[in-house]
């Protein structure tokens, strides 16, 4: 059967090695076209593939769940906070939340401390009267060490 595009007389008229370098040739085109769809394919895999890539890196806290610590220096910056009008922290006549003191009982060491030198002009403390201020008591809840209880049956 001859190739598309010459007549049955003409490729009875070609002689056979001729025929044979022609059918070779068609073969190694179709071999190049089968490689050159297959490599089409893989490009478009990968293209797609760089483009999921590509939202990845582009995420930051903006358009995405992600912290803004986790953004890259080439994230746009954070917008600016709208100001209320109010200062940060507690507002006026907002009632403290402060730990209650405890009572005195329940108080297991004491620990008094007092300064060695005047912060100011450092002059020694040892031979003034302790108590010329008024005393501030920080207290400090520290949880025990939590045992396991162990029970041996027999």
């Amino acid at each position: 059967m001859p190739p598309a595009g010459i007549t049955p007389d003409d490729w009875t008229a070609t002689p056979p090695a001729v025929r044979q370098f022609i059918g070779a040739l068609l073969n190694v085109l179709a071999q190049q076209q089968q490689l050159i769809a297959d490599q089409q394919q893989q490009i478009t895999h990968l293209q797609a593939r760089i483009a999921v890539l590509e939202a990845q890196l582009n995420q930051h806290s903006q358009n995405s769940s992600k912290p803004p610590s986790s953004d890259p220096p080439s994230a746009p910056p954070r917008p600016a906070r709208v100001p209320r009008g109010r200062k940060a922290g507690g507002q006026p006549g907002h009632p403290p939340h402060d730990r209650p003191d405890p009572d005195p009982d329940h108080i297991d060491h004491s620990h008094d401390h007092y300064p060695e030198t005047c912060p100011g002009c450092q002059i020694p403390l040892q031979d003034i009267q302790r108590d010329a201020c008024a005393v501030r008591t920080q207290y400090v809840w520290e949880l025990p060490i939590v045992r396991p209880e162990i029970t041996a049956h027999h």
